[in-house]
């Protein structure tokens, strides 16, 4: 719902791409107190054992602990200007607005930034907290993913850059993305890049947003 919700409020002309983190949860490593619960059993002739010091894939609380600094980065991003973005788990989908687009967006969600706490602001609903914003015709309310209240940034187009068309329309490309993400740790897997474009795939689905 805060996808849809999210892609319906976007001006024309805007792109999405997808970025995903590399071994998201073998990013962040555990405290040497919790490595005794962690101690994997190689082999027997000789006895073989080995720790694992990193969130380990399919353990319930790494999910949890993955989430807090996914949610600590992607609000650094939005700080700086970037955006609209949304994830799932480790995946990311980033929308960039038209430079032109950018003024009259921010307005719009300067009165979403509004509405929301008139609602009650933030909505913690089993796994997922979301933002409520106006009331549908069905008596249920917007959800967004975000408060809404930073404004998005055109950022500067580096004269290498410049030459693509694309990237010298919009307020950011993947050099923005990749600038931010490597001061803070974050490495992308490079391979599962999906490029900007109007009909990104994400969680499965083909989100035309003309």
């Amino acid at each position: 719902m805060t996808t849809c919700t999210l892609i319906a409020s976007l001006p024309p002309g805007t792109q999405g791409a997808t970025s995903d983190v590399a071994e998201a949860y073998r990013t962040i490593p555990l405290h040497p107190s919790q490595w005794p619960s962690l101690v994997v059993h190689i082999d027997d002739d000789p006895p073989t054992f080995a720790v694992d010091t990193a969130l380990c894939f399919g353990y319930g609380p790494s999910a949890g602990v993955y989430g807090e600094l996914r949610d600590a980065g992607l609000d650094i991003m939005c700080a700086q200007g970037m955006g609209p973005i949304i994830a799932w788990v480790d995946d990311h989908l980033f929308f960039r607005l038209p430079r032109t687009s950018i003024r009259a967006y921010n307005s719009w969600r300067t009165l979403t930034a509004d509405v929301i706490p008139q609602n009650g602001g933030w909505t913690h609903e089993r796994c997922r907290i979301w933002f409520k914003g106006c009331e549908l015709a069905d008596g249920t309310h917007e959800e967004f993913a975000e408060d809404c209240s930073r404004p998005l940034r055109d950022f500067p187009c580096p004269e290498k850059l410049a030459v693509d068309s694309d990237d010298a329309q919009y307020a950011y490309s993947f050099h923005d993305i990749n600038s931010i993400s490597y001061q803070l740790g974050i490495p992308w897997e490079a391979s599962k890049d999906t490029p900007f474009s109007s009909k990104p795939v994400y969680l499965g689905f083909e989100w035309d947003l003309q």
